[in-house]
């Protein structure tokens, strides 16, 4: 399955430049478009990329209807970085940190804090969701994430040899 992801995704990014009808060809290249809560979203208004939650949520709109209109499957998911809520400050850390492969892309001087990707429970992604209508929230969080998860089939990573290393 392919995926097109967070923030960062092509489909995201380009919803905001392409038409409906551009965007709808570009989805079609996917099995399914991820977006995530608003909160999510929340750096991208220090970065100027968006001029507000309102523009936001616009942008996510267009994604769904898009989505929609190529027929493919619509998720919300959490892009999850750490646990609890409270655990963000062990990823401020992650971010800030000094690495020989360049800076993390949430560490720039004009990201205030970075977003909470804490993991959230079905309640609370259906209230995030919530601006799109209760039953896409449903759709998105519930029924589709399900469809995704009973299209993947479990196999071991590491397979039981009985003790016998390999």
């Amino acid at each position: 399955l392919i995926g097109s992801g967070c923030f960062d995704s092509e489909i995201f990014k380009e919803a905001r430049r392409k038409d409906k009808e551009e965007l709808t060809n570009l989805i079609n290249f996917y099995d399914y478009v991820e977006v995530q809560p608003l909160d999510v979203y929340s750096h991208l208004l220090d970065t100027n990329d968006f001029s507000s939650n309102a523009e936001i949520i616009t942008n996510i709109k267009k994604v769904v209807d898009a989505v929609r209109d190529a027929g493919k499957i619509m998720v919300a998911t959490g892009d999850v970085h750490h646990f609890y809520k409270e655990d963000r400050i062990y990823r401020q850390i992650l971010v800030g940190a000094k690495v020989n492969f360049g800076k993390h892309h949430l560490a720039k001087s004009s990201i205030r804090e970075i977003p909470s990707q804490h993991f959230r429970t079905t309640n609370e992604m259906l209230n995030d969701f919530n601006f799109l209508g209760e039953d896409v929230a449903y759709e998105i969080v519930v029924e589709n994430t399900n469809k995704i998860a009973d299209m993947i089939e479990e196999f071991e990573v590491i397979p039981d040899t009985g003790g016998t290393p390999f």
